[in-house]
């Protein structure tokens, strides 16, 4: 999401393709024939299958300019530091429209049979959060740049009557929690955690496309876990019990999140074909204050 929100391309979807057709040739001629193109890819991410050595690889690259490039790096590293023992991961580099062309190459995954519930996604982020606790990264989003970015979205959602005055006034008042800990630097977190992100290999579960990656609050990931469409059979009078995070911060969380995609879907036009309003959307976050 972060990266949907905060990068402005500047390429036309008619520059994105001529640009992946002629990355796709360039990478059969570095791999062989048996590369292909997944599409869609991903914001900032290209997608490719490969057979390399007579192994299915999976390709990931990124599209041009320095921050995208940095994007993939930044990635690399957090797979490698987390997973290099037990997943077959390389970073590659070419020269390609005489810029480098950083690539990560992986084994192909698979994806997981069942979505992960509570207690599972609460081990994986604390698993990962406790590896990576001896990591340093430069990340391209701060917590504070986030919280900001949703104060704004939120005055826009209110002025476009997307929203109701009393409405945008409580959820301005629940994200007064993060003036303080915006200026904080927490934990790494991914940052677009979701189902879709979690393959298996071996009955381990790995947590894949870390490009939004950010240092936030220990509970980012699991709250932004939760405001997916899939995890609405979590939403009850339980949904922030039992858990080692703060309630409150859960909460604002969720709203912030919340806030957040409805901004997105607002600046790519697709809540036009929303079945749920961003009013609605934010009544059911405000409907779960503990």
């Amino acid at each position: 999401m972060l990266s949907k929100i905060f990068y402005k391309t500047e390429h036309s979807k008619a520059d994105r393709k001529s640009f992946l057709s002629a990355l796709l040739k360039q990478l059969k001629i570095t791999y062989g024939g048996g590369v292909s193109l997944i599409d869609p890819g991903g914001t900032l991410g290209i997608f490719f299958s490969a057979q390399i050595e007579g192994e299915k690889r999976f390709i990931k690259t990124h599209l041009p300019g320095d921050d995208c490039r940095r994007h993939i790096e930044n990635e690399f590293n957090l797979l490698n530091f987390l997973y290099k023992d037990i997943l077959w991961i390389k970073k590659e580099e070419i020269i390609f429209n005489k810029q480098r062309q950083v690539l990560l190459l992986m084994e192909w995954l698979m994806p997981l049979q069942n979505n992960p519930d509570k207690k599972d996604m609460l081990f994986m982020i604390e698993e990962a959060q406790e590896k990576l606790s001896s990591l340093e990264i430069e990340t391209a989003y701060s917590f504070r740049k986030i919280y900001e970015e949703g104060l704004k979205a939120l005055s826009i959602q209110e002025e476009q009557s997307f929203l109701r005055s009393d409405t945008a006034a409580f959820c301005r008042n629940a994200l007064k929690i993060f003036e303080q800990r915006a200026e904080q630097k927490n934990v790494i977190c991914h940052g677009d955690l979701s189902n879709k992100n979690i393959m298996i290999k071996n009955d381990k579960r790995i947590i894949l496309d870390w490009e939004d990656a950010l240092y936030g609050p220990v509970s980012y990931d699991y709250f932004y876990w939760l405001t997916f469409f899939d995890q609405k059979r979590y939403y009850d009078a339980e949904i922030f019990q039992n858990l080692p995070y703060a309630p409150s911060e859960g909460f604002g969380l969720m709203l912030l999140i919340v806030i957040l995609k409805n901004h997105l879907s607002y600046q790519n036009g697709s809540f036009k074909n929303n079945k749920v309003s961003f009013e609605q959307r934010i009544q059911e976050i405000i409907c779960l204050k503990p």
